[in-house]
């Protein structure tokens, strides 16, 4: 993969490069960092003027880059990949939806909360698939009382694309299943995350939301499926232990080139002022060490039909839909639907890099 300098190089206004320092940036020569200019600068929001030196951001640079590399390693022809993009910014642009649900430590309730979220999404009228990206402690599929019959282990391994292997509930949500306990899954290397990429934008034909229930903790392989979204949602509890690893995974996510806006869910807390706090808590040791604020996206009260469901094989929205957790919920996912009124908010175009199959941003 092509390297670059991560050096920080200054333009002449905070933020912009010249195009002599964009051109350093690239490492490319300067009639091939020209062509793809010409060819993809709209893309990836490059405007240039007659008589006017162009500006470029750094992530602009970096898309050309990823665009360089799916010229030189796909066989396809510029106008090809050209057509893809601009298909798939039109595509965004009618408002698709991403985003990774995750947590610094297991046990916090993470995987019913994706799964609950998404069944949420789908009443108020979205159409949601659920990739459960926990890979090697997949588990998404019992609480939608669901037996894949393949996995992300067939899709990786070549025997089977994703048509074969996504499953529809009657609650309406789809499911790109993982495999529980596999090693294979939990160490999967470059090769099989970038064939999960390049399958993975499949699903915008056929949805306009994805949830993201990826693993816990910051190891390298939750970044990368962090690096994909528009929203990362970062679970929380009151426990001490979880507050202080949910630190560790929006400071990760903060300084992620590709990370998405980083949000926060406070789950189990006993009333809507204990979950403030904890935000406030969380928000404050952030700002302390350097990070954005995150966003506060809601909170979950204990309830213990949440067990009760997942005993059941279901969502709680579905089991239990007036008790205390479904309607905070349900909530939060009117908070989200609403932010999507604005189908051009959020990073629509950062998304080339999943719907070409380039998840390794490194």
């Amino acid at each position: 993969m092509m390297q670059m300098d991560t050096q920080p190089v200054r333009g002449d206004r905070a933020g912009l490069l010249s195009f002599h320092d964009a051109l350093n940036l690239s490492g490319l020569s300067e009639s091939r960092f020209r062509f793809l200019e010409r060819e993809f600068g709209p893309c990836v929001g490059i405007r240039t003027q007659f008589f006017t030196p162009a500006e470029y951001s750094a992530r602009q640079v970096r898309l050309l880059l990823k665009v360089e590399e799916v010229l030189s390693k796909s066989g396809r022809t510029p106008a090809e990949v050209r057509e893809k993009i601009e298909g798939f910014l039109a595509t965004r642009g009618k408002g698709i939806w991403t985003a990774a649900v995750t947590s610094g430590k297991g046990g916090v309730g993470k995987t019913s909360l994706a799964v609950n979220l998404a069944v949420s999404l789908g009443r108020l009228g979205a159409r949601p698939t659920i990739v459960d990206a926990d890979l090697g402690l997949a588990n998404a599929h019992l609480l939608l009382d669901l037996l894949p019959r393949r996995d992300i282990r067939d899709l990786l391994s070549g025997r089977a694309v994703l048509e074969d292997i996504i499953v529809h509930s009657r609650y309406g949500v789809s499911l790109v299943p993982g495999a529980s306990g596999s090693k294979e899954l939990a160490d999967i290397g470059r090769e099989g995350r970038e064939r999960l990429a390049a399958e993975l934008r499949n699903l915008y034909y056929s949805t306009d939301t994805i949830v993201i229930d990826t693993g816990s903790g910051i190891s390298e392989k939750v970044l990368r499926f962090l690096r994909l979204v528009d929203d990362i949602i970062v679970v929380v509890t009151p426990n001490v232990a979880s507050c202080i690893d949910a630190l560790a995974i929006v400071r990760a996510a903060a300084g992620e080139v590709w990370g998405g806006r980083v949000n926060v869910i406070v789950n189990r807390c006993r009333d809507e002022a204990a979950a403030e706090d904890v935000f406030c808590r969380l928000s404050k040791a952030a700002v302390r060490l350097g990070a954005p604020s995150p966003r506060y996206l809601g909170h979950v009260l204990e309830d213990h039909r949440v067990e009760e469901a997942y005993q059941e094989g279901m969502p709680v929205t579905s089991l239990s839909p007036a008790c205390g957790a479904s309607r905070c919920i349900r909530k939060i996912a009117r908070t989200i639907l609403s932010d999507r009124r604005d189908p051009l908010s959020g990073r629509a175009d950062d998304m080339i890099e999943i719907f070409q199959g380039l998840a390794d941003a490194s």
